[in-house]
């Protein structure tokens, strides 16, 4: 029983030594396949990894001369622009968008009520040529008395010479006045009348009279004081219109742009260098800028896209290269360098001349690829490093366009 316990012991203690020597040999064999510089997935894996970190540094790295131009000083140099460009000036966007706002004009509403309502102009103008009739009918009152009573009436609105007019009129020529009067209030206080052109139209109220024959001079002066007396402005102000129009002018507003071309002066020596100045020399890349992580996160996620697209391309249709560690690393080499080179050129276009990106080291780029290895490849490569050229330039990914025409134009070329 005794020996039979033991042998038991010396048994699981034999299964644990092997369990613990196959685990270590998995360890081992992890470590070996992934970080050993003699795997090869070890080393593709430290190709690609060296890669698109030279890429991206490359690429995230930003020269920008020290020219000593600094806000509200004398220019030590006379700088002229690099490259074309144009862009939004977004505060004289705004200034602009305010000055034609401001001077757009309140909207006013015709208001029938003012004419035609229970207290309107025509209720007021029959209103006066009834009471004076009615006044004018009472025989128990000297003539005096009715003027008197008429003016108590009606307050200070009409003078006391037109009080004596009407109550001078017979009642045949109490309605004709009367209906002359209204036929002008209408025609004249149909349009809209802002409060202030209310002076304005009271003074035109005689031209609406001249050419009438159906009433006489006395008559056309009566009726001139009624209605001076009782035109209002029939115009409203109506805000809600008024607000839209004037964002409508906002929207309106085309944006202020700043068009700068190669070779252009920006700021002369001696010049006292202005916000402008410095606005138009950042837009050029020829001022420092603060770390924009947002591009720097975005340059980060299209390298690392890239150079995983070409690493599934070489590995499904191009197993020999890619089982072959020396060729991956000729064709990370050169994706490096000539990123660098483009880099370079873009660098050289910042602080000289805009024509230093259009040397196409691209074209180079895709000759070498082809005759080494083959024009599919020549042209993976080509479309890849012509996005890495829109990065360089600023994202100007209208050079990516040139480049990758030129380089798969230049593959076909070598391959016949």
């Amino acid at each position: 029983m005794i020996a039979r316990s033991k042998r038991l012991k010396n048994r699981t203690k034999e299964i644990i030594r092997s369990d613990e020597g196959e685990a270590l040999k998995t360890s081992k064999g992890f470590f070996w396949k992934y970080f050993s510089f003699r795997s090869k997935i070890a080393q593709r894996m430290y190709v690609f990894i060296f890669a698109v970190a030279a890429i991206i540094v490359t690429l995230t790295y930003n020269y920008t001369p020290d020219m000593g131009i600094e806000l509200g000083q004398p220019s030590p140099r006379t700088v002229k622009a690099n490259r074309n460009v144009q862009f939004e000036d977004a505060a004289k966007t705004e200034e602009d968008r305010d000055k034609n706002e401001a001077q757009v004009q309140n909207v006013f509403s015709y208001d029938p009520e003012v004419l035609n309502g229970k207290e309107g102009v025509l209720y007021q103008v029959k209103y006066f040529f009834i009471l004076s009739q009615i006044i004018k009918s009472k025989t128990d009152k000297a003539d005096e008395e009715k003027v008197s009573y008429l003016t108590n009436l009606l307050g200070s609105t009409y003078s006391e010479s037109a009080i004596k007019s009407a109550l001078d009129l017979t009642p045949d020529r109490n309605t004709i006045v009367m209906y002359e009067a209204l036929n002008i209030a209408r025609e004249i206080m149909n349009e809209k009348i802002q409060p202030t052109e209310v002076d304005f139209v009271k003074n035109a109220v005689p031209d609406y009279l001249i050419g009438n024959q159906d009433i006489s001079p006395a008559e056309k002066k009566l009726v001139t004081e009624v209605l001076q007396a009782n035109i209002r402005p029939t115009a409203v102000f109506n805000p809600a219109a008024t607000d839209k129009a004037k964002a409508e002018a906002r929207l309106q507003t085309p944006p202020h742009m700043i068009s700068i071309t190669e070779g252009q002066t920006i700021v002369s020596e001696g010049e006292v260098v202005e916000e402008e100045h410095i606005m138009i020399l950042e837009r050029l890349g020829l001022m420092g800028r603060e770390i924009n992580w947002t591009k720097y996160l975005y340059i980060t996620l299209v390298v690392l896209v890239l150079a995983s697209l070409v690493g599934l391309y070489l590995q499904r249709f191009e197993s020999i290269i890619y089982n072959n560690i020396r060729k991956v690393l000729i064709i990370a080499v050169f994706m490096v360098v000539f990123t660098a080179i483009i880099k370079g050129l873009n660098t050289l276009a910042t602080i000289h001349l805009n024509l230093w990106n259009y040397l196409f080291p691209v074209i180079a780029m895709s000759l070498l690829m082809t005759v080494i290895f083959d024009v599919k490849l020549g042209i993976i490569l080509t479309i890849c490093l012509s996005f890495f050229a829109g990065i360089a330039t600023n994202l100007d990914f209208s050079l990516t366009i040139a480049y990758m025409l030129a380089g798969i134009f230049s593959t076909y070329l070598v391959s016949n």
